[in-house]
Parts: C-alpha cells; sequence; structure tokens
C-alpha cells in the first residue's frame, strides 16, 4: 500500500509561511529591542519629575505632539539615571530625548542626546550605554507634548 502525500495549506492565505524558515512575501520583520540606559542632567533647575523618551522624530525641541517608541517616568534629581526599552521597527532611526516637569507637568527644561540620532536594527538586545543629556531651562513653562505621559 502506497502512503499518501497531504499538503497542508493555512485557512487564510495572509498565514503562509508564518511558521516556515523563509517568510512569505509581505510578511514583516519582528522589532528590533533596544535598551537606552544614562543620566539627565539639569543644572540649576527645579523640576519634579523627567521624561526619557525614545522616538523616530528629533526632538532638539520637544513637539506638540510626539509617538514614542517608549519612555521612563523619573523622580528628578541632578543626575537623573534612567533606562529606557524599546521595541521598534527593524531599520528605524531613533532620538533620544528628554524633558524635566515641574508638579503641573509642564515643561521646564528640555534636551537631546548630541550624539542622535541611533540606528536601530539588528536581533537579540542592542544596547546603548552610558547616554548623557543635558538640560536647558525653557524661559518660561509650557504644555508636555501630547502622547508623552503615560
Amino acid at each position: 500500500m502506497k502512503a499518501k502525500v497531504l499538503k497542508i495549506e493555512p485557512r487564510h492565505p495572509e498565514q503562509r509561511g508564518a511558521d516556515a524558515s523563509v517568510p512569505s512575501k509581505g510578511h514583516a520583520e519582528p522589532p528590533v529591542d533596544v535598551k537606552v540606559m544614562g543620566a539627565v542632567h539639569a543644572r540649576g533647575i527645579k523640576a519634579q519629575q523627567v521624561v526619557v523618551w525614545v522616538g523616530g522624530e528629533d526632538c532638539t525641541k520637544v513637539p506638540e505632539h510626539a509617538s514614542p517608541f517608549g519612555r521612563a517616568l523619573v523622580p528628578f534629581a541632578d543626575p537623573a539615571r534612567f533606562a529606557v526599552q524599546v521595541a521598534a521597527p527593524q531599520r528605524s532611526t531613533g532620538f533620544v530625548c528628554a524633558a524635566a516637569l515641574d508638579g503641573s507637568n509642564r515643561v521646564v527644561a528640555e534636551g537631546a542626546w548630541e550624539k542622535n540620532p541611533i540606528k536601530m536594527s539588528g536581533t537579540g538586545e542592542i544596547t546603548y550605554g552610558r547616554v548623557e543629556l543635558s538640560l536647558q531651562p525653557n524661559k518660561s513653562p509650557r504644555p508636555v507634548a501630547r502622547g508623552l505621559l503615560p
């Protein structure tokens, strides 16, 4: 008796290649895991907390609206130590940014990492360590960007 060979197809065409070693066309790459660690320096600034984020937009000045890949909210100190873990699209460009917030969550100081932008691609966890950000005070407090706070 001859064995019968059955070809099993997924019920939904978009599932093709999901378990195969070679992905099908249109199969999205897994995101890259990026960890950014460092300290924020803010001499002479009075604030309650610091928000540090990694986003896809330049942040020389804090935008009105932000869509960060990830963020960390840490108590204010000089220096304020932080670690931000993000899952970003493969081969994307990121910017490490920070803002000091007063008790009303208004931005009193802001800054960006001088080595921006960072490249985010690869497998495993990509780590950027010893990231140092220096915040510059704003002339007057202003609202925090929508999307920055949890």
